[in-house]
């Protein structure tokens, strides 16, 4: 992750902190009192002078500020770091699929990137005076094939047509 990047959601966390503090109308000293975690060292916090939160601690500080770490996070509200609603759904279906199911999808999603990775060797070979081929296989682990596998090979070989013609 980068710097940057972990120092804005740094203090995305000391604002959350220090705002459902002050909501809660503790002092440091209340606080100190619920969590066990000293006065010093909740300011600290607060101040981003102790970068990293042990995780036990981040726990308690949540609890003790009527939240949850997800939720102190900032996981909730939109920041970049959030699942879309597109990757919500997909977890949510997924989540529902038995075993079986899931090993499908992640199959597929595998196979689905793949092929981003495959075109865009091509893109960048075409771009290059020499390159070395890549030598693509598949193996199948049992005779049973199934739809989503099927509609995946003639996807493929829609996809090498694609490359023939482009010749």
């Amino acid at each position: 992750m980068e710097k940057e990047n972990i120092s804005t959601r740094m203090d995305v966390i000391m604002n959350k902190i220090k705002n459902l503090r002050e909501n809660l109308g503790y002092s440091f000293q209340d606080l100190s009192e619920i969590t066990g975690i000293s006065k010093s060292t909740l300011q600290r916090y607060e101040t981003g002078n102790i970068k990293n939160i042990p995780m036990d601690k981040f726990e308690i500080l949540a609890n003790a500020l009527k939240t949850t770490p997800y939720k102190l996070m900032s996981w909730d509200n939109g920041n970049n770091f959030l699942l879309s609603e597109k990757e919500k759904k997909i977890i949510s279906i997924y989540r529902k699929l038995p075993t079986e199911k899931q090993n499908e999808v992640l199959n597929y999603a595998n196979y689905q990137l793949s092929q981003v990775k495959i075109k865009d060797n091509i893109i960048n070979l075409n771009k290059e005076e020499s390159y070395e081929p890549t030598t693509i296989a598949a193996h199948l682990d049992n005779n049973k094939l199934e739809q989503a596998d099927i509609d995946a090979i003639e996807e493929a070989k829609q996809f090498v047509k694609g490359l023939k013609e482009d010749e």
